[in-house]
């Protein structure tokens, strides 16, 4: 931990004691979470550009009150990230329609009563999905070490740019994260829910 990253969060925890605000409040004011507040108070990670802007904002200061280091150089630690982040997420969706289909052909065997070929299938089925749910780990830690969430701001972050976080949608999504995540998994479950019966017609 070098002195920047010190001095830039003792910053940020000093300007918000001053305003008399918890982490959570802060929070809301630039759109992230506590815990990125959090870990932004402690040096375990930066805030990128767009929010050092935001907490400028919040703070009434300009980014060179707040902090007194090198921006370009702070920007550049924080984008040093796997760019491959956008092949993890194709993958982990490939892999997971394979684990669906699989699963759906091992219940078809067992039905059948071929045992062997239902095996088999079980197999393919926890390989892929084990294989999926290590990606989605992966996928995860990428996302809250870079301080993104939607897919707008994947994309973006892919692409080199910038993540918009304060656009409408992402600022939605980003006060009302609980209910977005449950929105997510109600739709892979009925989407997979009619994959599987869209198989069975067909097979």
């Amino acid at each position: 931990m070098d002195a920047t990253e010190m001095e830039l969060a003792g910053q940020i925890k000093k300007h918000r004691q001053a305003l008399g605000i918890s982490q959570e409040a802060l929070a809301e004011k630039i759109y992230v979470s506590r815990q990125t507040i959090s870990n932004w108070e402690t040096a375990r990670t930066y805030p990128d550009v767009q929010s050092l802007l935001l907490l400028s904002v919040a703070f009434d200061i300009s980014i060179d009150e707040l902090i007194k280091g090198d921006v370009e150089t702070m920007e550049e630690s924080v984008r040093k990230a796997d760019h491959s982040l956008i092949w993890m997420y194709a993958a982990e969706m490939l892999l997971t329609v394979i684990a669906i289909v699989a699963l759906f052909f091992a219940l078809d065997s067992f039905i059948e009563k071929n045992a062997t070929s239902g095996f088999a299938c079980l197999l393919v089925f926890l390989a892929t999905f084990a294989t999926a749910l290590g990606l989605s780990f992966a996928v995860n830690k990428t996302k809250v070490r870079n301080n993104i969430l939607t897919y707008q701001e994947i994309l973006a972050f892919c692409a080199g740019e910038e993540p918009n976080r304060t656009s409408r949608y992402n600022a939605f999504v980003r006060k009302h994260k609980s209910a977005h995540d449950m929105l997510l998994v109600t739709l892979s479950a009925i989407f997979g829910a009619a994959f599987v019966v869209v198989l069975r017609f067909i097979f």
